[in-house]
């Protein structure tokens, strides 16, 4: 009885070890997805939106400013999703 006893324990430990690991690997998981998506929304701001304004800018034809209009939107829609 009392083998089984320690047996438990030793188990209830080992799966105490195991549960802390595993918050710490998804607090890691999470940080590593806040990180990644600040990566995304800094690069879509600095290096494709004033781009994308100076072309706006830069005398197109309708057909022209439509397609960056279009380019716009939906690089706005991503950008929404973070």
């Amino acid at each position: 009885m009392i083998e089984k006893e320690k047996e438990l324990e030793i188990k209830s430990s080992n799966l105490e070890e195991i549960n802390t690991a595993l918050k710490v690997l998804l607090k890691r998981r999470d940080e590593d997805k806040t990180e990644l998506e600040e990566n995304i929304l800094f690069n879509m701001s600095e290096m494709f939106k004033p781009y994308l304004e100076e072309l706006k800018k830069s005398g197109l034809s309708k057909k022209h400013k439509s397609y960056a209009q279009i380019l716009e939107s939906n690089l706005d829609e991503i950008i929404s999703q973070f």
